[in-house]
């Protein structure tokens, strides 16, 4: 069974163009996807929250809950990465969200005026204030 070269050398040509089309075709549709991927990952929940955290974590020891108020959606990415992250950071501790009954509090809002006035209002003394601006305080236990 003599094969004319002629018709194998055809044959490995049109294989190698229609892998090469394939290629192209492939990436025609990976690149648009690959520019969303790359923009989600720019804008920042893939950062590490936790080390915002830890200088507070000697203090917080001796806790089971602390409070952890916030005027911000615990359901967009960033807010909750970063409630997520206290959260590791802390742990055994458990973050209570937007709950007021502990010894201590965070208090994350958009404005250091509105949660002051919350501290003030809870008789609470604020301690720590991180590059979050998410501030501890401190209640004592007789004003519960």
């Amino acid at each position: 069974m003599n094969k004319n070269p002629r018709t194998v050398r055809y044959k490995q040509t049109a294989f190698i163009i229609v892998i090469f089309i394939c290629i192209a075709v492939n990436l025609f549709y990976l690149i648009p996807h690959l520019k969303v991927s790359l923009n989600k990952r720019a804008r920042g929940p893939y950062q590490f929250y936790a080390h915002y955290f830890t200088e507070v974590k000697d203090r917080l020891k001796k806790n089971q809950f602390i409070g952890y108020c916030t005027d911000k959606n615990l359901n967009e990415p960033y807010h909750n990465a970063i409630f997520t992250q206290a959260q590791y950071e802390l742990a055994p501790i458990i973050l209570v969200p937007n709950s007021l009954n502990h010894n201590y509090i965070f208090f994350a809002y958009n404005s250091d005026e509105k949660a002051l006035a919350i501290i003030n209002k809870i008789r609470a003394t604020p301690h720590v204030k991180n590059s979050l601006n998410i501030i501890l305080a401190e209640k004592k236990p007789w004003y519960y």
